[in-house]
Order: C-alpha cells, then sequence, then structure tokens
C-alpha cells in the first residue's frame, strides 16, 4: 500500500506545481484526509505528505533556453506527421517541418531562432499550445537549416508510409490510428470514430498491445513453462514497443510487464498487485514527469487502480452480471470526460462493448499485417465493414447536450466514486447510496442557472482573429457578433460549448456590427443549433432595448463599405460605460468625435483588432477610456494589433487586453438585488 501512496502524493505534487490553483490543492488535501481514514499506518501517510512534497519541488523545476538564433544540437524526442519535438540545450523545442520522417533518437544540428510557442486559440476549443507545455516544451525552433548528426537506424516512418501504400485510404486512416496513433479526421471512419466517443478504442493503446501480450503468453503456455513464457513475452513486447512510442498506454504495459517479471523472479512475489502497478507509475514519472499531465496517463492508471479495487466486487457478481458490471464500471469512471465535452451517448456502453472488440480483431490482423505482409484485400474489406459499422451507430446513437463539469465536480465525483466502491466492499451500502443521492443531487442544481440570475457579465470571446461579445444581465442575454471561422464551425464548436458552461441556453438578441465574415460567419449555424430570440442589424434599430440593457448607435452615416457601415455601440452597464466600434476606421470616428464630442466611456473595444485604420489619437483622447480590448488571433496574417496603435494606448496610459495573450476576457458583478 505505501508504494500507492507514494506514487499519489508524488503525483499530486507535480499536478499542483504544474497549476497551482485551489482545485489541485484540494485534491491534496482531500487525498491526504483520505488516507488517514482509510490507513491507520502513520508510515504510509508520511510517505503521501513527503511525496506530495517532493513532487512540488521537482514540478517547480522549469528550465528554458533564451531566445536568438544560433546552432542547436539536440536529439529528436516525439514526431508527428508535420512537427517534431526536440531536445537541446536542456529547453524541448517545437520544431515545424512538414511531411518529414524523423525519428525519435535522431540527432540533430538544427540552425534556427529559438522564440516562445505562440498559436491562436479559440475558446472551448482544443489548445495545442496547452498540450505542448502539458509535455515540457514552451518554446519553438524555427528551422532555417537541419543537418543529419546521428540517424536512428530503425526507420518505423519510412517502412509505415510504405505498408500503408498497399490499402485504400479509408483503410490507411485506421490503420494509421490503431497502430501508429496518428489521426486523419478528413478520413470519414476516423471522423465518424470522433463523433461516436470511440476513436481512442480505435488508437494505438495499452488494451491492444495488453491483448496481444496475453494471446501470446496463453499460446505458449501450452508448450512451455511460465518463467519461460515470461521472458519470450517481454521480448516480443520490447521488439513491439517502437511501433507504440511514446504512447502512453503502451508504456503502462510495458512497465508492468517489466515489475511483474522482476517481482516473480528476483523478489519472489513479495509485493502484491497494487504496488507492482504502483510501480510502474512511479518509474515512468522518474523518468518521464511530464506524463503526469496527460489524460493517458491520469486515466490509464486511474481505470487500472479502479478495477483493482473493484477485483472482489466484480467476482461477486457471477458469470452473467461480470461482463455487464465491468462495463458500467468503465463508463462510470469515463463519465467525466464525455460531460467535459458537453454531454453522452445514450448507448456508450453498448458502443464500447461492441467496438472493443471490432478495434482489437482489426489491430491485431494489422499488426500481423505489418510486420508479415500486407493482405490488401482482407484489410480493405475489413476498413469498409467497420466504416459500415460507424455508419449503423450514428443511425441509432442518441447524444444528450449538457454542460460541462468543472474541475471541482470532477475531484468530487472521483472522491465519491472511490469512497462508494469501498463502502461497497466492506458492506456499508446506505452510505454509499447516501453519497452517491448528494453528489447527483449537486450535479442537478449545477444544471439550474443559478449564476447567471444572480450576477451580470460582458464577455469578449476567444474567436480568434474576429470579434463576438457577450453581454449578460442575469437571463438576459446579447451576443454582439459571432466571429467566424474557414476552417471549423465556429458556433458548434466554439460559441455554443462555451454558452453552456455558462448555463446561458438562449440568446435573446444576436447583434450584428457588420457583414465581414470575421465577425458574423457563424450566425447561420448558431440561428440553426441555439435558441436566439431575435436579430439585428443596421442602424435602423437603434436605440435598441433589450431588457434592462440599452444599446445606442453612433454610426449613423450612409456609408458604402463594410467597415465604414459598422455599428459603434454605446451601453450603460455594470457602472461603466462601454463602447464596442466593430470594424469602423478613423474616418467614422472623426465623425463621430465631432457630433459627440462629450462621448467617453470605461471600457473601449478596439476598432478593427487594433489596426491602424483605427484608433485614432483624437478619438482615443476624447472617448478617453481606462481599459481596451483587442479582440484578434495571435500570429495572424495582418500584423494586428498594430505596433503604432499600442505605442498610443501606452502613451495615454490606457490599459491594453488581448484575446490572443488572455484568452475570453470577462468582467463580472454580482446583480443588485433590486434589478
Amino acid at each position: 500500500m505505501r508504494a500507492f501512496f507514494l506514487l499519489l502524493g508524488f503525483g499530486l505534487g507535480l499536478w499542483l506545481a504544474f497549476r497551482w490553483s485551489v482545485w489541485p490543492l484540494a485534491a491534496v488535501a482531500a487525498f491526504y484526509l483520505l488516507s488517514l481514514w482509510i490507513s491507520s499506518k502513520r508510515g504510509q501517510i508520511a510517505t503521501f505528505f513527503i511525496a506530495s512534497l517532493f513532487g512540488v519541488a521537482i514540478g517547480s523545476i522549469k528550465y528554458a533556453a533564451p531566445d536568438g538564433i544560433g546552432d542547436y544540437q539536440g536529439m529528436v524526442i516525439e514526431t508527428k506527421s508535420d512537427y517534431f519535438l526536440y531536445f537541446s540545450r536542456l529547453t524541448r523545442y517545437y520544431v515545424y517541418e512538414q511531411g518529414h520522417l524523423r525519428e525519435p533518437g535522431d540527432v540533430l544540428l538544427i540552425k534556427g531562432r529559438s522564440l516562445d510557442f505562440t498559436k491562436t486559440t479559440y475558446e472551448s476549443r482544443f489548445d495545442f499550445g496547452e498540450y505542448l507545455e502539458s509535455k515540457g516544451v514552451r518554446k519553438e525552433l524555427k528551422a532555417y537549416r537541419i543537418s543529419v548528426s546521428v540517424l536512428n537506424p530503425l526507420r518505423l516512418r519510412e517502412r509505415e508510409k510504405e505498408w500503408l501504400g498497399n490499402f485504400d485510404p479509408s483503410s490507411q486512416a485506421l490503420l494509421d490510428s490503431v497502430l501508429f496513433n496518428r489521426k486523419n479526421y478528413q478520413s470519414s471512419s476516423i471522423s465518424m470514430a470522433s463523433s461516436l466517443n470511440l476513436l481512442s478504442l480505435f488508437s494505438a493503446s495499452g488494451i491492444l498491445f495488453s491483448l496481444l501480450l496475453r494471446s501470446l503468453e496463453r499460446i505458449l503456455l501450452l508448450i512451455m513453462s511460465k518463467k519461460t513464457v515470461r521472458w519470450i513475452v517481454l521480448a516480443a513486447a520490447t521488439l513491439l514497443l517502437p511501433l507504440g512510442f511514446p504512447k502512453i498506454g503502451i508504456l503502462r504495459v510495458y512497465a508492468s510487464l517489466i515489475f511483474r517479471l522482476l517481482n516473480e523472479t528476483i523478489w519472489k512475489k513479495r509485493f502484491e498487485h497494487l504496488e507492482i502497478l504502483s510501480f510502474s507509475g512511479m518509474s515512468l514519472l522518474v523518468i518521464e514527469r511530464h506524463l503526469i499531465y496527460q489524460t493517458g496517463f491520469l486515466f490509464g492508471f486511474g481505470l487500472s487502480f479502479i478495477m483493482l479495487f473493484s477485483r472482489g466486487l466484480i467476482e461477486r457478481k457471477g458469470k452473467r452480471l461480470k461482463p455487464f458490471f465491468v462495463a458500467v464500471l468503465i463508463q462510470g469512471f469515463l463519465l467525466p470526460i464525455s460531460l467535459f465535452e458537453g454531454g453522452f451517448h445514450v448507448f456508450q456502453v453498448f458502443f464500447n462493448a461492441v467496438s472493443i472488440l471490432f478495434s482489437s480483431i482489426f489491430g491485431l490482423i494489422g499488426l500481423f499485417s505489418f510486420i508479415t505482409w500486407p493482405f490488401p484485400s482482407l484489410i480493405n474489406g475489413m476498413a469498409i465493414f467497420l466504416e459500415t459499422f460507424f455508419s449503423f451507430l450514428r443511425s441509432i446513437d442518441v447524444y444528450v447536450s449538457l454542460p460541462p463539469l468543472s474541475g471541482w465536480f470532477c475531484l468530487v465525483y472521483y472522491l465519491t466514486l472511490g469512497f462508494g466502491l469501498y463502502c461497497e466492499e466492506i458492506g456499508m451500502n446506505p452510505y454509499r447510496n447516501k453519497v452517491y443521492g448528494i453528489v447527483f443531487s449537486l450535479y442537478l442544481i449545477g444544471l439550474i442557472p443559478v449564476v447567471p440570475s444572480l450576477s451580470q457579465e460582458v464577455s469578449f470571446i476567444n474567436v480568434g482573429q474576429g470579434d463576438s461579445i457577450m453581454i449578460r444581465d442575469g437571463f438576459t442575454t446579447v451576443l454582439i457578433d459571432t466571429g467566424g471561422n474557414i476552417g471549423f464551425d465556429m458556433a458548434t464548436e466554439s460559441l455554443i460549448p462555451y454558452f453552456l458552461k455558462k448555463r446561458i441556453y438562449k440568446i435573446d438578441c444576436l447583434i450584428a456590427s457588420h457583414g465581414d465574415y470575421d465577425h458574423i460567419g457563424a450566425k447561420e449555424s448558431l440561428m440553426e443549433n441555439f435558441r436566439i430570440g431575435r436579430f439585428v442589424q443596421g442602424p435602423e434599430s437603434f436605440p435598441l432595448q433589450i431588457g434592462g440593457l440599452l444599446f445606442t448607435n453612433f454610426n449613423t452615416y450612409e456609408e458604402s463599405g463594410e467597415n465604414e457601415k459598422s455599428l459603434v455601440l454605446s451601453l450603460d452597464f455594470m457602472d461603466r460605460k462601454w463602447l464596442f466600434t466593430g470594424d469602423a476606421p478613423i474616418e467614422i470616428e472623426e465623425k463621430i468625435i465631432r457630433d459627440w464630442p462629450d462621448l467617453d466611456c470605461d471600457v473601449l473595444k478596439l476598432g478593427h483588432h487594433g489596426s491602424d485604420t483605427s484608433s485614432s489619437l483624437s478619438f482615443l483622447q476624447t472617448v478617453n477610456p481606462k481599459e481596451a480590448v483587442i479582440s484578434v488571433g495571435a500570429k495572424n496574417r495582418y500584423g494586428h494589433p498594430s505596433a503604432s496603435v499600442l505605442k498610443r494606448l501606452a502613451s495615454l496610459g490606457i490599459k491594453v487586453r488581448r484575446t490572443d495573450v488572455e484568452g475570453t476576457i470577462t468582467y463580472r458583478k454580482a446583480k443588485p438585488f433590486w434589478l
């Protein structure tokens, strides 16, 4: 048990150092109290506490080489189709290289420029920068010239590319995902598997790796001794490891295999399965501490521990109920992942149970084909079957859209799950049911928009290079612009998940500042997939009263260009004066301050994303804002915001806030009770 407390404490300490916030600290405190309750042995409690402090210390060590141009000698540590991660000068770098065939272990000399990694992010969508940070990468290396010093002799990428060329595009996408963990979302099969929340089952994973090794072990046990078989299986796993490196699930299975063999041969079965699993986790974290920040590690080991702690319960369910209980337990453990993405599939347990069988068969045949012969007819036929299978599942799929879970509730959920399993193990079922009931009630209460009813806010939503501003007064919500992106659906992938997270279920009024796509490009999809009370555009609709919100438009001039027609809206709200200028250019600004010389504001949404075509010195001096908000995408091709505008704002002492730096920017206050 002490090894388990060591892993738990060290992992929580690393998390606390990575995200120094309230809920990781609460997790440490909760598990510390839980360890006091479960264990009466002071040594185990001390182990947990010391490991937590050690994890914080190790996790706080961060090193990044200074920026600059130079020669960077180092080694490739991970590869993807259009980039690789590179270790040089004690720093990990992101290096973009389209269509490369680099392998982990390649030693290179890169002449290039080091700089902080930045990439456009969008509200509620996958944050690639945060993903890289979880791998310890904060820097980007722009390569001018790449020279090879030493090549890894095992050129799997070249072999994979040559082998995949034997199959149809659909088969290639599935094989690439199942065997090599590369996902082509342009493929209909991969897209459907992702939409059904099944893609993790059709990826290079510990499930397939473990199934293969267990199958090999059972076959060899028919003709060999157990000890000999263990060594043969370890050798086979070592040979296959490069195929799935650095997939966390595969590393977990491999580490567990090594410690199980050590326990049987050297330690004379001194340790239980719990300790073997804990040793595996600790060994991986000692080698690579950043694994703790990745979902695959957390849920892989978390599910393994849950299944281990539930082993007695599973055995008592009987042969008929055992598979169903295991499926429910797995789905219960993974439920926060589904809800974190904004909903769940009603038949997910059934989908998982059937899909894992098909993914295992397809993966094993694909792996055998990769090692021996392509078998294109067989594999192409299986890929067609899987695509038909996904289509069938989509036809019967029932998806319930729900607000995502908060970090706090996820913590409470997993504590409750562990507590419930422990209570069932020791026969305290009444306590288990009460705790389950309380947590379920809390979740139902959380669906009720209590906070919106008691608060007011203005949010400049991070839609990249575009504008979208949400104003909420209690249950009254107005949206100015929607943003727009030709690469994905801004409404369904960014705005609607954000509204649900905020417990907002209706937009009372959608206002278009003007017709540019980066401002109103997501309108049609938003109106099709979300409740919109009314849509307003053009100066003739103002002044506009929506609930207690009164909008005034100052651009009443009949101009021809889209930017020239952009609404310039004023709002008195939350004891502040707000001015939303859309893309209005300097000539419109000059006309406005000429006709309304007393116009002022506290917060100014800077015109045209901080371009020098807006925000003239005279306009800024007249409206005299305390803060200026710039809605802009990182590294945009327009060069926004303009350096001259930023210098102008600094000279006037105006605080600058940017969505490309902060993400979504929110101003919030409690709603006065008399309103």
